[in-house]
């Protein structure tokens, strides 16, 4: 934050996260974390009542933003789900029917996968997989994985207008649930 300080207001443009603190008249095109996972799962309430329990699977030696817990322990409270927030997705993890995972981490969705196969649990009925961050891979991964995310390329065309019309405003750029059979 001090070096960040030191970078003049009308020179500075952050990505992804607004800092709070920071003050000044700088750009941002940010995700509200909290909010923005809450809102996702609202959105995909109807698939998620097909689930018993919901895990969110957060690393603990990775530095998420915290407020993404804060954003799932809301909805699950707030929806009344059974809930867990777990470490990691362990390649020898027992399953169970009727639970659904949020996953951040790749090594945790592929973790899942195997352990749906192995296990012969279908994904999208009796074990639901939600994934962070949208990409090419995740679209054809197991007939489609469902993943909440903000929407990078609008996050970028953002910035180059704010850059380009020499603006400062602070902009929270889109974020929403993509339906796939995984959910």
């Amino acid at each position: 934050m001090e070096i960040i300080r030191k970078i003049p207001p009308q020179k500075l443009l952050l990505l992804d996260k607004n800092l709070s603190g920071l003050e000044g008249d700088y750009a941002a095109v940010y995700q509200d974390f909290a909010s923005d996972v809450f809102e996702a799962l609202s959105s995909g309430i109807d698939l998620l009542r097909k689930y018993n329990k919901l895990l969110l699977a957060f690393p603990e030696n990775i530095p998420y933003p915290v407020e993404m817990i804060t954003g799932f322990r809301n909805f699950c409270k707030g929806h009344q789900f059974d809930y867990e927030i777990i470490s990691e997705v362990e390649g020898e993890a027992s399953l169970k029917a009727g639970e659904a995972y949020l996953v951040i981490e790749e090594a945790d969705l592929a973790n899942l996968i195997k352990q749906c196969r192995n296990e012969k649990l279908a994904l999208g009925s009796e074990i639901g997989i939600l994934s962070f961050n949208d990409t090419p891979l995740k679209e054809i991964l197991a007939d489609g994985i469902t993943v909440i995310s903000t929407d990078h390329e609008k996050m970028g065309e953002t910035a180059a207008q704010l850059i380009l019309s020499k603006q400062s405003a602070k902009i929270r750029n889109p974020y929403s649930m993509i339906r796939r059979s995984s959910l």
